[in-house]
């Protein structure tokens, strides 16, 4: 005798939602039953008509009413399925744990009952069984359900000892970027390498389909049945001839059976491959690209590419796609053709109609499971569609340098751009920082000691053809400059010295006689830098304490980084 009030299946059910020919409906109805939410979704409803689960608890039913009423809501407005599907998950998690621990589960317990129940996620996570960001992902998710119906501004996280993780950034930023890229590459070569080792011919021969990798090694893919060399029944001693040969006769059959019963993990592998190698050349969402329907397509060139575009059946009007490059052209029309084999019957279905055993909603876009899984067994970064797109639109950005232009490419507004898919970069502002110096910076830096105020030589002194020419090139030069101005600190003395120190090296070097040196340009330099230097002596407060230690150092052979080079190499070239 059923145990079900009438009309309650129902009730708790998600009409909008979509699923597939095997897939089970969501119902929350078990929720109102004690255990029935850790119990088989399959099973079930079934067992709680048959009396098993005892009868229904009233007192969870406002609390039950609620997250159906939110989670109905979420659908209804249009949102994603596969999010309200995760939501579903977590409250039958909830109320597993919370049966486990014999709390009430209602209305005016739900708070402490989260609080205690992210206590066990944060325990959860000390243990080590979790990550910290997982932890906080399930609080979070799970606190916008009940923060919506208990009206809670704050937040029911804010109230939990489980905070959002700092985000990790590589302390080399310098490299982020270009790591980035250099990822994005190696995964790209991996994709193209499935799409080319799984031929139509490739997946109809034997198993295993063997594709090699230009990064080095291969994939071997036995498409789901398992290797001879580790079935039991092939190798174990004690199973008898008799069972091998029934074992031998039914792994020859699937082998010769190739149609997509058998082969529908290949076939599965290629498309998610093909769909990220798509989504990456047009810069679709997911959501869109997946369901997009099989049918013509044409090509206008454009510079550098072709402007992608989808033609309807009947009628002249087209949807652009997309822009792509040249050699994309030929890959994507490779994957048509490919489709055509493999499909010839569905010219009315999705341009990447994948597949599955168990019957999955055709309108669920694919979390590219089988891509994921071989990313893991090469140890190579897995790129998903989202950050496929980031890194499109930033790999824009930076080479046009146009937010306008990168915006409309990406379909989104400035806002959203710098929102959601901008990511700073080192070198770029290291490059920007630059130029905003050297633009708006009066002073500019020499390759003599001290600053330049203008990059316009004007000679100090008189002309003379043995002093240093007064210009932008030489050290001694800017000496002898109007332009060059004096710094009032001890790393600028240090630097004077270390200069004089060099110019000093130079002039013993010279093979003119000890007389004609005193007219040599690195003595002249030398004397001006003294001038300097005695100037500072006598009329800069702390100048004699830095000569003092800067002389200390040059003595040391702790010469200033500016001179340290051109030092190290006059003395190895003696």
């Amino acid at each position: 005798m059923s145990t079900i009030p009438p009309n309650q299946e129902e009730k708790y059910s998600f009409p909008t939602a979509r699923f597939g020919k095997r897939q089970t409906p969501w119902n929350l109805l078990p929720l109102l039953y004690k255990n029935g939410a850790g119990a088989n979704v399959r099973t079930v409803i079934d067992r709680i008509k048959a009396g098993l689960f005892g009868n229904l608890l009233s007192h969870r039913v406002p609390l039950v009413d609620a997250i159906h009423e939110h989670i109905n809501h979420y659908l209804i407005s249009g949102r994603s399925q596969f999010t309200a599907k995760l939501k579903v998950r977590l409250v039958r998690n909830f109320f597993s744990w919370c049966e486990k621990e014999d709390r009430e589960l209602t209305i005016d317990s739900l708070e402490n009952d989260f609080i205690s129940w992210s206590a066990f996620q944060l325990g959860r996570n000390r243990a080590g069984d979790v990550q910290l960001t997982t932890s906080s992902g399930v609080v979070s998710s799970l606190s916008a359900i009940f923060d919506e119906i208990l009206n809670l501004r704050a937040g029911l996280h804010s109230k939990t000892q489980i905070h959002y993780p700092r985000s990790k950034r590589n302390n080399d930023n310098s490299n982020y970027s270009k790591q980035n890229l250099e990822d994005a590459y190696s995964f790209g070569h991996f994709l193209y390498d499935i799409t080319t080792g799984l031929s139509v011919d490739a997946i109809r021969g034997t198993l295993p389909v063997i594709i090699p990798l230009r990064m080095g090694g291969e994939l071997v893919e036995w498409s789901r049945l398992r290797p001879a060399s580790i079935v039991k029944r092939l190798n174990a001693p004690e199973v008898s001839p008799h069972h091998k040969r029934e074992t031998e006769k039914t792994r020859a059959a699937y082998i010769a059976d190739t149609s997509l019963r058998t082969r529908h993990p290949l076939v599965n592998l290629r498309l998610e491959a093909e769909l990220l190698i798509f989504i990456a050349e047009t810069g679709m969402t997911l959501s869109t690209a997946y369901l997009l329907p099989y049918s013509k397509h044409s090509y206008r060139s454009i510079i550098g590419g072709y402007e992608l575009s989808r033609v309807f059946k009947d009628r002249a009007e087209k949807e652009v796609l997309g822009e792509i490059h040249s050699e994309y052209r030929l890959v994507f029309e490779d994957y048509l053709k490919w489709r055509n084999e493999m499909f010839p019957n569905e010219e009315d279905g999705l341009l990447f109609p994948l597949r599955s055993a168990m019957g999955r909603a055709t309108h669920e876009a694919p979390s590219f499971a089988a891509v994921k899984k071989r990313c893991e067994r090469l140890a190579t970064p897995f790129i998903g569609a989202r950050n496929l797109r980031k890194l499109k639109v930033n790999f824009f950005l930076r080479e046009t340098k146009d937010p306008d232009l990168t915006a409309e490419m990406a379909q989104h507004t400035i806002e959203t751009l710098f929102r959601n898919y901008n990511k700073p970069n080192h070198q770029i502002a290291l490059i920007e920082i630059t130029r905003f110096y050297n633009f708006h910076d009066p002073s500019l830096t020499p390759p003599g000691p001290g600053v330049c105020v203008k990059a316009e030589p004007i000679p100090a002194i008189e002309s003379d053809a043995l002093i240093p020419i007064a210009d932008c090139l030489s050290s001694s030069g800017c000496l002898f400059c109007l332009q060059q101005r004096d710094i009032e600190s001890e790393d600028y003395v240090w630097s004077l010295i270390t200069f004089r120190h060099l110019k000093t090296i130079e002039l013993s070097r010279n093979d003119t006689a000890p007389l004609d040196s005193k007219q040599h340009p690195a003595y002249l330099t030398i004397l001006r830098i003294t001038s300097k230097i005695n100037f500072f002596a006598q009329h800069i407060i702390h100048g004699k304490d830095w000569i003092i230690r800067s002389e200390k150092k040059i003595e040391e052979g702790n010469y200033h980084p500016k001179w340290d080079g051109f030092i190290r190499l006059n003395e190895y070239s003696k």
